[in-house]
């Protein structure tokens, strides 16, 4: 068997071409990695939720662990737990 070099000059061509215009962008990425990093994000808690947090209803500190371990784990980012929170949200009437 026999592999033909056919088009393997375009191939490198082509790569030659977005190294290059990865070097002329490198400026443009760093001003843009600048500006992600000014933005942060805040959450407030309304003193109606810190009330419920208080309440018996609110989640035991075992619990807590085993959800923040599936936070950590990506548990939830799989398209069917997604699927299912979503589900569970809005049949709560929570919304």
């Amino acid at each position: 068997m026999t592999i033909d070099r056919i088009g393997a000059d375009i191939l490198r061509a082509d790569r030659a071409n977005r190294q290059d215009d990865a070097r002329s962008h490198e400026g443009k990425d760093a001003a843009r990695e600048v500006t992600r990093a000014e933005r942060t994000d805040r959450v407030e808690i309304s003193a109606e939720g810190r009330a419920l947090a208080a309440s018996e209803g609110a989640l035991s500190p075992e619990r807590l662990v085993a959800i923040r371990a599936r936070l950590e784990n990506a548990f939830y980012d799989q398209p069917e737990i997604a699927g299912e929170v979503a589900r569970r949200i809005l049949a709560s009437g929570d919304l």
